[in-house]
């Protein structure tokens, strides 16, 4: 999966090992998105979180790059049903599928499958990261020494 990186003194992840996460859609022309959260909401205030991340969907097509929590490039649209391993490099300090506002559960928790590798992206928080994701069984790998919640 790549070598293992550290994360850069700038809080950048540099060479870092990339988060691997697979997804399974069930129609044609189904739509993922990434849940990146908005800021640690049991802090006051909450500090943001930061992103600047490629990436690359699994199914052949141009990788995105999302720099901030509500980038529209953190969706995807898969032209078949199927299973994609979707591959995240850079800075990614959260991910959430609780909705900071409302609290409930963001859309697609239930197409998340498994967790190759969590990666080594900058992660802060994994407070309701995988909140309602049912059918998530495998979660390995990582460097999660930062996470504060």
């Amino acid at each position: 999966l790549g070598m293992l990186g550290e994360c850069g003194g700038d809080g950048t992840a540099e060479s870092a090992e990339p988060f691997v996460s697979v997804w399974r859609t069930t129609t044609d022309d189904e739509s993922i998105t990434l849940p990146a959260a908005t800021s640690l909401a049991s802090i006051d205030p909450p500090p943001p979180f930061n992103y600047d991340f490629q990436v690359d969907w699994g199914d052949g097509s141009p990788p995105s790059t999302v720099t901030r929590f509500d980038d529209p490039d953190r969706s995807h649209t898969y032209a078949a049903a199927g299973d994609y391993t979707v591959t995240v490099t850079g800075l990614m300090e959260s991910i959430s599928f609780r909705d900071d506002e409302t609290w409930d559960t963001k859309p697609g928790a239930d197409k998340l499958i498994a967790i190759p590798n969590l990666g080594a992206v900058g992660w802060k928080s994994f407070e309701n990261a995988f909140q309602s994701c049912r059918n998530l069984g495998l979660v390995t790998g990582g460097d999660t020494s930062s996470v504060r919640t």
